[in-house]
């Protein structure tokens, strides 16, 4: 028997607790069948489609869910577990992710359906074909479901549309809750004001120098609407309509390439030549025309052989660029790691107590280790099927508080003390001081 209960009376924000107990037949059965590290799978469904999930350890005893909209909500929970007992690979198998097996070999996985067309819970139980599979899940066949109604009044009002803008100015997704959105908001109003102001004059003058630029190439289908709605349009819209269309005295309308000839009058060379004429003749007067002329000459060359630079370098950076923010972060943790040795290391030269204190904390941790390690051994040199005896054993005492006794409130003051831990504590909290945005 598996119960759940939520508590939508004395709820005001649309997190709303859900508590569960466990059958003490249904906890036999589960150590019957060896389910080592079990967990309860909880799905949130509306009109049939799945709206979110969670996955908990069955002795929490409670959770927050967090509904998005308004309206009837069907909550379906039941028990799963990992054929090793692996936590972690359960939950790459029903969120989705990537595993490495014993031989060192990588699975992909995709999230796992585990409703059915009518909306009812339906997980395939792998151990039913392959139960020595370290990957395989396994479920309870029975389950639980409630109906939930969340009201209206449990979401928070959303702010005007002006406010939304400015404060959501750095961010791609609406902020979940108020909480987020009061972080943000101190940011909007402390830090935003003088940094957007900087930000927009500085992408004003980079368009414009673009726009220019493009406009001396004599580039089609320039769109200049870029530079009087910094907010709305984006850095592309200047030269998207016309990115297929060339330059006037490089391209015709028709697609065919123009004279040759016509690349001379190009307004941006001449521009860059008597630049490049001007700076040199006030710096250096003894230089001749046609000196001068090379100079600009070189300068474009220059500019050219630059810009030729700059593609390789994006192109570089386009082909390797997977592998470059996984290097960069190990070559920053080593990093980071050197540095906190060199620390640890100088304070214990300069402070004996200190290199005292941190040999202690050393010795200690390393017995603990041992100690650790001369117990798993000793399991591991039992029996496979005493060895898990054992485990399921020690751990299934600690789950009896999970076993139903009784009506439960899904409350976080009627936990019982062992239970309240300070997750459990932090959401009860923002529960009460932070309403969700309806999606």
């Amino acid at each position: 028997m598996l119960r759940l209960v939520a508590n939508t009376e004395e709820a005001t924000s649309a997190s709303i607790p859900m508590r569960w107990c466990i059958g003490r037949d249904t906890l036999a059965l589960l150590q019957a069948k060896g389910a080592l590290n079990p967990h309860l799978l909880l799905v949130v469904a509306n009109k049939h489609y799945e709206v979110a999930r969670r996955l908990v350890p069955i002795d929490q005893m409670m959770e927050y869910i967090d509904f998005q909209k308004p309206g009837k909500h069907k909550v379906l929970a039941t028990i799963v577990w990992n054929s090793q007992g692996n936590a972690r690979v359960l939950k790459k198998r029903i969120f989705g992710g990537r595993a490495i097996d014993i031989n060192g070999q990588m699975h992909h996985f995709t999230k796992m359906s585990v409703l059915d067309d009518e909306g009812d819970l339906d997980i395939l139980d792998d151990r039913r074909y392959n139960p020595a599979n370290e990957f395989a899940i396994c479920a309870l066949d029975e389950g639980a479901q409630i109906e939930v109604n969340v009201a209206e009044g449990f979401f928070a009002a959303p702010p005007s549309k002006v406010e939304q803008f400015w404060v959501n100015f750095w961010f791609e997704r609406p902020p979940r809750d108020q909480c987020q959105f009061r972080r943000r908001r101190m940011l909007a109003y402390i830090v935003q004001p003088p940094v957007v102001l900087l930000y927009m004059l500085a992408k004003t003058m980079v368009r414009f120098v673009v726009a220019l630029f493009l406009l001396l190439y004599g580039k089609r289908g320039v769109n200049l609407r870029p530079l009087i709605h910094p907010w709305v349009l984006c850095n592309n819209d200047i030269w998207w309509t016309g990115r297929n269309k060339g330059s006037i005295f490089t391209r015709k309308k028709s697609g065919r390439d123009q004279e040759l000839i016509l690349t001379l009058f190009i307004p941006i060379i001449h521009v860059v030549v008597v630049t490049a004429a001007y700076v040199a003749t006030y710096f250096q007067h003894h230089l001749s025309f046609w000196q001068v002329v090379g100079l600009g000459e070189g300068i474009v060359i220059t500019v050219v052989a630059l810009l030729y630079l700059f593609g390789a370098v994006v192109w570089l950076v386009n082909t390797v660029g997977d592998t470059i923010p996984g290097t960069a972060a190990n070559l920053a943790s080593l990093a980071t790691l050197l540095l906190v040795v060199f620390i640890i290391v100088s304070l214990a030269i300069d402070h004996p107590l200190f290199a005292a204190m941190i040999l202690a904390i050393v010795g200690v941790s390393w017995l603990a280790s041992r100690l650790a390690t001369i117990e798993t051994r000793k399991l591991k040199a039992l029996p496979e099927d005493e060895r898990k005896r054992i485990l399921l054993e020690r751990e299934y005492v600690n789950y009896q508080p999970v076993a139903c006794n009784g009506p439960m409130v899904a409350r976080y003051s009627a936990l019982p003390k062992e239970r309240r831990t300070v997750y459990l504590f932090y959401r009860d909290l923002k529960a009460k001081v932070c309403k969700q945005f309806a999606a």
